[in-house]
């Protein structure tokens, strides 16, 4: 819980699991014993980048992907999965969990890359990890020449780490995502609710938004 620098783990998160869903948990390293089946756990490595479980926006976009997988993909996460965020990577396994088989993780931060890719080995998924100007670079230098390149990413998906990080990559992020595509945009917080609908808006049909102690969540799709 929190981001890079700010503070550790609170006391709960150490010593007991953290339940995203009825049936998906976080725990950390070997040290907390998993809860019984059918209860499916997500193991992280300690580390103090955003996205534990242990915040309430986290909880927010793991309950939003799980609900457009629900009401859109029969209850399979698609492919392929994007998740942009200076991150421990978790909404990625949640959604390999979910039965994406297509899963990538991209960000600024060289330290959420390495994290991710080690939390994806830990928990036996291979994530396709790469830096974000890497991956949208190619979307906007289509765009720049006038080009034509195929969307490929059926879900995005940020949360607080990579909410705000993620505006600077919007137009590209939009010509990644297939038509009929989803993006899951959580963990901005309330002030800053109305511009980030404004922009999103732009680009995306908003189809609902959900609140959860406080902290927002956009579900937008990409028309087709």
């Amino acid at each position: 819980m929190g981001v890079t620098g700010s503070f550790d783990w609170s006391p709960a998160e150490e010593t007991a699991p953290i339940y995203l869903l009825d049936r998906l948990a976080v725990c950390f390293g070997d040290e907390i014993s998993a809860p019984p089946e059918p209860v499916f756990t997500i193991r992280l490595h300690k580390h103090i980048l955003f996205g534990t479980g242990g915040h309430p926006a986290t909880r927010l976009a793991v309950w939003a992907m799980a609900n457009v997988a629900s009401k859109r993909f029969d209850g399979v996460m698609p492919s392929p999965f994007l998740e942009f965020g200076d991150t421990t990577g978790l909404l990625s396994l949640v959604a390999a969990h979910g039965g994406a088989e297509d899963v990538h993780f991209c960000s600024d931060s060289i330290e959420a890359q390495a994290l991710a890719d080690d939390n994806g080995m830990l928990n036996g998924h291979d994530l396709k990890i790469s830096e974000a100007l890497e991956f949208f670079g190619m979307w906007h230098y289509v765009r720049e020449k006038e080009l034509v390149c195929e969307p490929r990413v059926a879900m995005f998906a940020t949360q607080t780490g990579g909410c705000n990080s993620a505006l600077n990559y919007l137009p590209d992020i939009y010509d990644s995502i297939l038509p009929g595509g989803v993006a899951v945009w959580a963990g901005h917080t309330a002030k800053q609710h109305r511009a980030i609908k404004h922009r999103l808006g732009e680009f995306f049909k908003l189809v609902e938004v959900f609140d959860f102690e406080g902290w927002p969540c956009f579900v937008c799709t990409k028309e087709k």
